[in-house]
């Protein structure tokens, strides 16, 4: 019985340690409102590690299409604060699921049919980095990239 549970063990953790190897950061990049080709999610992805290894924080990009509703939906004539807290608290639940690092950033891009938003949330030490008036920054300076999304 002892040969038993220890061969259970043994094998048990052998399963996690290769499973912990083959980990990927795919999590980084979140295309659910297939916005991107998937030559275009390989070159964002390849940036993304690169540079969230380099600084050692988090960098994630989410697309959605839905914000967690559930489908498609005119989010015009929610108040700009429900929108705010709809967006933060996607943010939160993905980086929850599938983040391990204390510090990160998330670029979200709500995108469908009825309208277009774009958040910022920071996670851990970060909020004092990334402001309000930095994060108007990045979306000026991200801008021009997005347009193509846009319409």
């Amino acid at each position: 019985m002892k040969k038993i549970i220890a061969g259970f063990i043994a094998f048990s953790l052998l399963f996690c340690f290769s499973f912990c190897v083959n980990a990927t950061n795919d999590y980084r990049l979140w295309d659910d409102a297939n916005l991107l080709t998937e030559s275009e999610e390989e070159e964002l992805l390849k940036s993304i590690n690169e540079y969230s290894d380099k600084l050692g924080f988090e960098i994630i990009i989410i697309t959605t299409s839905t914000l967690g509703l559930g489908s498609e939906t005119d989010t015009g004539s929610f108040s700009f604060n429900y929108l705010e807290s709809l967006a933060r608290t996607y943010c939160e639940d993905y980086y929850d699921n599938y983040v391990n690092n204390e510090n990160g950033i998330v670029f979200l891009r709500y995108v469908n049919n009825y309208d277009r938003y774009m958040r910022i949330a920071t996670f851990g030490d970060l909020g004092e980095v990334f402001t309000e008036d930095k994060n108007d920054k990045i979306f000026d300076k991200i801008e021009g990239y997005l347009a193509p999304y846009s319409t």
